[in-house]
């Protein structure tokens, strides 16, 4: 009797068929298709299909099949299929000599290279970008093994990007680029020089102003260099270091530039701020060879301030001369950079996390001050353009709502349970202590997240050093400052519910004591007017 199946079980066909079969298929649509491109359609769902297969397939069946699946692969590669179905050969190739054999990898990866060498190839343009995106590919997710071969690669990058190519092989030659240098090893000794290669093509295309495009992806190639470590930004004393801090700082500022492209530069900015930290082992060697005290304490003075120049004064500027765009931007790269503050095991830095929140907010004390320092005199804060800016009183609501967005989105969501605590603890003290309105908002919201986030609240320290900052806050001249500390202390209420009682009764004696000031100021004009009513009857 036949066994049969349970029909509420769902069998995937990549476990029912195997990797075998799909490579058939894959053959049977290559060979069918002779000298034109396979039909792309049925291509799509097969290559899905492969590449799910290779992933659950045993390494036996791989080694098996793998010469017939690298044949047909190329064999699409080389016809010049579409981006997405070109994309997901790349994937499949990738798979198929992480899990199965590695040795043929660097005889395919001298055809790709020959391929786009040769000069006398008469291939189309869509053929020789389909094979520069499958070698990217390859270099990013195998490139530790093929240090011996990103030369060549880099001199197709190059050959890419010379003037008279079009705009879809430049983009390719970015590409190709940035994958190369993502691919080494932070300390081969090829690093340095594939870097130094880099660094001169992206320059070159950041300081084009022809193509918002070419410059976006130029900002790719910058971050490359500093996620595989930025060994060659600290040669020279770290002279390349604050070029590169230069070059993506004045593309973030420039007003020319599309906000994509903006917010690119941004995000390398955060990753340069990354490779800057002490843990950065590219860094460390660089400061270890180095035996000159004066340049290693000039490298040292470099790395330092990074943060600052990175991340702290673009957005200060911005926050002062109420650019907009350029704050949103710089938000995103403080959000980048927040991922960057791992410990050990991969998990997020409580501590390091905390003290970024508090860099945030105080950050917004200095703004706040050079903002009143270069307003003129007897002009108002007040900016009836921003919305909301009824609700903030006009005082710095972008850069407000970009602190707010990133302690709320990228600080509390990583930190765990005791960490949250500790935040807690640090901006009821920053309240306390805060005078500018922006600082108090943004301490304030973050205050009322997690209480939120922490549910009952059962220590008494914490509970009273943020029932004080919050009271305090209730008789403030700003409406926002009114507003926050108002929703502060219901939250607070809800998470420690003897306090209800107490808070709910201060704040009718505090209303009650208002009415009576307000009467007493009042008093001699109702008198007057009573006064007045009597003669005039």
């Amino acid at each position: 009797m036949a066994q049969q199946r349970d029909p509420a079980v769902f069998y995937d066909e990549e476990e029912c068929l195997g990797f075998g079969v799909f490579v058939a298929e894959l053959e049977l649509i290559v060979g069918s298709s002779r000298d034109k491109k396979p039909d792309q359609i049925q291509l799509l769902e097969l290559l899905q299909k492969l590449a799910a297969s290779i992933a659950s397939a045993d390494g036996s069946v791989l080694k098996q099949h793998q010469k017939r699946c690298e044949a047909a692969l190329y064999n699409v590669v080389y016809k010049g299929p579409s981006a997405v179905a070109c994309h997901l050969a790349a994937v499949c190739l990738s798979r198929l000599y992480t899990a199965g054999d590695l040795l043929p990898l660097f005889s395919r990866i001298n055809s790709l290279q020959t391929f786009l060498q040769d000069k006398s190839n008469t291939a189309s343009e869509g053929v020789r970008l389909c094979v520069m995106d499958v070698l990217a590919h390859l270099n990013s997710s195998l490139g530790r093994y093929l240090a011996t071969t990103t030369v060549e690669s880099m001199a197709i990058a190059t050959k890419a990007l010379a003037k008279g190519s079009s705009p879809a092989m430049k983009m390719a030659g970015l590409r190709l680029t940035a994958c190369v240098v993502e691919g080494l090893p932070n300390l081969d000794r090829n690093t340095p020089a594939v870097q130094a290669a880099a660094w001169k093509l992206l320059d070159k295309q950041a300081k084009d102003k022809t193509s918002d495009e070419l410059r976006g992806a130029a900002a790719g190639v910058l971050a490359a260099i500093c996620w595989s470590g930025g060994a060659f930004f600290w040669s020279s004393a770290g002279y390349y270091a604050e070029e590169a801090l230069r070059l993506a700082v004045a593309v973030v500022e420039d007003a020319a530039a599309a906000q994509a492209t903006r917010e690119a530069y941004a995000l390398a900015l955060a990753d340069l701020a990354a490779a800057a930290q002490p843990s950065n082992i590219a860094l460390a060697t660089a400061l270890e060879a180095e035996t000159k005290p004066a340049k290693k304490q000039q490298l040292e003075k470099v790395a330092g301030s990074i943060f600052k120049a990175a991340l702290v004064q673009p957005l200060l500027d911005a926050a002062v001369q109420g650019n907009k765009d350029v704050c949103m931007a710089m938000s995103l790269a403080w959000s980048s950079y927040a991922y960057s503050l791992t410990g050990p095991g991969g998990q997020p830095d409580s501590q390091a996390l905390v003290a970024l929140a508090l860099k945030a907010v105080d950050m917004l004390e200095i703004a706040s001050k050079a903002t009143a320092e270069a307003m003129p005199k007897g002009q108002s804060p007040h900016d009836a353009h921003n919305i909301g800016a009824c609700l903030s009183g006009g005082e710095m609501p972008v850069p407000t709502a970009a602190v707010i967005y990133f302690i709320r989105a990228h600080i509390i969501q990583r930190l765990p349970e005791q960490g949250q605590r500790h935040l807690l603890a640090a901006l009821a003290r920053a309240t306390s202590h805060a005078i500018a309105p922006p600082v108090i908002v943004a301490a304030l919201e973050g205050c009322g997240v997690l209480l939120e986030q922490l549910g009952e609240l059962h220590d008494e320290v914490a509970i009273k050093a943020v029932e004080d900052a919050a009271m305090s806050k209730l008789s403030a001249s700003s409406t926002a400052v009114r507003h926050q500390a108002a929703a502060v202390v219901a939250a607070l209420a809800l998470s420690s519910p003897p306090l209800l009682a107490r808070l709910f009764g201060e704040c009718l004696e505090g209303v009650e004591t208002f009415c009576q000031q307000l009467m007493l100021l009042a008093a001699p004009y109702n008198k007057a007017r009573v006064s007045a009513a009597a003669g005039a009857s």
